[in-house]
């Protein structure tokens, strides 16, 4: 090994190499100090002390004020080996600069999609929380947080007993319990295992307190309507049967056709609002209806009812001539079921009013009475099935389907059902239909 090859250390990669490494890979490169110096991006007179060194060593020459290349014999491959070296550093730098961005770029890459992640889990509505296979808590949304505290000395010490789990059965198999917090909390828990990593859970929590309330709404509301049921059942199916048993037929005929048509009614309402609900297109309006007949009609179908109840029925009609596009049946069936009502909450002696106006909105039907009104905090549960009022200490005989079959067949006609007290002093029920509604 040459005397160069010592002061040129393959290890050390200091300016001569650099400036030999550059004329061997351009063996006819003719340059200038100050050309090899911006080359080198070093200052000149460092690029002075290193060519002078090089000359002394015949590794360079200079002519003319330009310096050239000059190898021969072992320097030559002394120099050979060093550009060598020089290079192949050179790209396990380049390859180390690319692998480490590859890294940054995957590093960046996995951050974002932790952070997808993290907002996909947020948005979701039930909590989701994430276990290791010890039962440290990985991770939790919002959802959970917002229904347990996992902050709680209780429960960071054992997340799975303060959820009612065991760790050993979740990581095995699906589990689904159900624990009272703060409130009733639905729990499903599981195992999950992802490539290349160890068993873990998974649980999703939901808040089931308004579920259960309604299931025993509907539970309530249920044992409520077949009570109802047989309550009304009975009276007319015992009148029938005094009337089938009775020697004196003709005398109880009347009154056993009065209790199977109210028995047939009942049925029809609640079939009615079933195939109402399930299709509001069973409501079938046609053109031409005329808004006086239709009211003309039901005054003379209640004038026997409401004489028999010492009641005084008024007309009070603003509409007269005005023809709509309804289903004629259903409307006259609403404007029924409110004057029933209205019979049935007015004392002998008061008054009931039916009336028809014209509004930019559309046509209104009322029925006012002189009852006791309804109060402000059940106008709106009486349109729902099977709400009934109290008349005072006594239960009103029905199954309290009227109002709600108004509510669903103005709908069907795209108006609604208002109630509010009446000047009468009892309460005012009106049926709205829109504009639309006009012939």
């Amino acid at each position: 090994m040459s005397t160069l090859t010592a002061v040129l250390d393959p290890q050390v990669i200091d300016l001569k190499a650099r400036i030999v490494a550059d004329f061997f890979v351009n063996p006819f490169l003719e340059c200038t100090r100050d050309a090899l110096a911006m080359r080198q991006d070093r200052p000149v007179a460092q690029i002075d002390v290193a060519v002078a060194d090089l000359l002394r060593c015949g590794v360079l020459l200079e002519r003319d004020d330009l310096v050239v290349f000059e190898p021969a014999g072992d320097l030559y491959e002394d120099l050979r080996q060093l550009a060598s070296i020089h290079r192949r550093q050179d790209s396990d730098a380049r390859q180390e600069l690319k692998q480490l961005e590859s890294l940054s770029r995957t590093q960046d890459a996995l951050a974002v999609q932790r952070e997808e992640v993290r907002a996909i889990l947020d948005l979701v509505p039930v909590g989701v929380l994430l276990l290791d296979r010890y039962g440290s808590l990985l991770k939790a949304n919002h959802a959970c947080r917002q229904l347990i505290d996992l902050d709680a000395v209780e429960v960071t010490r054992d997340v799975c007993a303060h959820l009612g789990l065991r760790l050993e059965t979740v990581l095995q198999e699906e589990k689904t319990v159900e624990i009272i917090l703060d409130r009733l909390l639905e729990i499903t828990a599981g195992p999950f295992v992802t490539e290349g990593s160890e068993a873990g859970v998974v649980a999703i929590i939901k808040d089931v307190s308004e579920r259960k309330e309604l299931e025993h709404e509907a539970e309530r509301t249920r044992d409520e309507f077949f009570s109802m049921i047989r309550h009304e059942l009975r009276r007319p199916l015992m009148t029938i049967d005094r009337y089938l048993s009775s020697q004196d037929l003709e005398a109880l005929r009347p009154h056993a056709l009065a209790a199977s048509g109210h028995l047939g009614a009942m049925l029809d309402d609640l079939l009615f609002l079933a195939r109402l609900e399930r299709d509001p297109l069973s409501v079938k309006p046609v053109d031409g209806v005329a808004i006086d007949a239709l009211v003309a009609g039901c005054e003379l179908a209640y004038r026997d009812r409401m004489r028999e109840a010492d009641l005084t029925l008024v007309i009070d009609l603003d509409a007269r001539g005005q023809r709509l596009t309804v289903d004629e049946r259903r409307l006259v069936q609403c404007v029924g079921n409110l004057l029933d009502n209205a019979i049935k909450f007015t004392p002998p002696g008061g008054r009931v009013l039916l009336g028809c106006t014209l509004t930019r909105e559309g046509t209104t039907i009322g029925v006012e009475d002189s009852g006791p009104g309804i109060p402000a905090s059940e106008r709106e549960q009486v349109l729902e099935r099977f709400y009934q009022i109290q008349k005072g200490d006594d239960r009103v005989s029905g199954l309290g389907l009227g109002l709600a079959i108004c509510a669903r067949v103005m709908r069907a006609h795209g108006g609604g059902v208002t109630i509010d007290d009446s000047h009468l002093g009892g309460a005012r029920i009106q049926l709205h239909l829109p504009q639309s509604t006009r012939s």
